[in-house]
């Protein structure tokens, strides 16, 4: 199993994991030519989706969704409440996820989590005897959550901001307490109790994703991670927003 980023970032999020010849994107929230540019550099074309997973309905999530689906007849998969807050395409041609499903070689089970969305949901995902656990957009770590992340191959979690960057920044004070609340998303210090968790003998790749361009740096949750990861080998690296991650191989 492989993964790569898009690009990740409240100006739009995917991510590809491949696993014996099936190829997964979870989300698009760029546009389609933006989105097969990037994708290029990848050496995939969109041809080569063989589904979409969809988390939620925000726009730096969804927003190429519609035209990736149409155009290359890529089957979409979201939640019932995902679709109602898309009553145009998505409620027409998405499949809707009722619980734990397989495509090809891929056992996906979606996640709930707490977010200010409809239905949001992140993914479980079992290939090859491989399991990851995507982590993006939540405000608190849930139980299930907890549990989840003490068995797995790979981590792709979001560190979206630095509490005191965020306290000084310039937000508005109603945006600084939807960022920081329980619908939330995550902070370094929320995602760093996550790997802690997760640091074990089975753990061997993390990418940090979705930094916020305001409240966070980049070199700041680098030198969290290599802190929290001392003594274990465990490749890491970031997700960023102008730039794609190429594959990264979880062993």
């Amino acid at each position: 199993m492989r993964i790569a980023s898009v690009g990740s970032g409240s100006r739009g999020n995917a991510i590809l994991i491949e696993s014996f010849n099936t190829l997964i994107l979870i989300d698009c929230g760029f546009s389609y030519k933006e989105f097969t540019s990037r994708l290029r550099k990848l050496n995939r074309s969109p041809g080569d989706i063989n589904a979409i997973l969809v988390t939620h309905e925000h726009a730096d999530h969804i927003k190429g969704v519609e035209a990736l689906a149409t155009k290359h007849k890529i089957p979409v998969y979201a939640t019932r409440g995902t679709l109602i807050e898309n009553k145009t395409f998505l409620s027409k041609i998405a499949h809707t996820i009722h619980g734990e499903f397989v495509i090809d070689s891929f056992e996906i089970h979606p996640v709930t989590v707490p977010h200010d969305a409809r239905e949001p949901v992140q993914f479980y995902l079992i290939s090859g005897g491989k399991k990851i656990l995507i982590l993006s957009d939540l405000g608190f770590i849930s139980p299930r959550v907890s549990r989840l992340v003490r068995d797995i191959d790979a981590l792709v979690c979001e560190f979206n901001y630095d509490e005191a960057m965020l306290e000084r920044g310039p937000y508005p004070r109603s945006i600084k307490d939807r960022v920081s609340g329980p619908l939330g998303h995550l902070s370094n210090r929320q995602a760093i109790r996550l790997v802690k968790l997760a640091n074990n003998d089975r753990l061997r790749l993390l990418i940090a994703t979705h930094l916020s361009a305001k409240n966070n740096e980049k070199e700041l949750v680098l030198d969290l991670i290599s802190q929290a990861i001392s003594g274990f080998p465990i490749k890491y690296s970031i997700a960023e927003q102008e730039t794609t991650l190429d594959w990264q191989i979880v062993h």
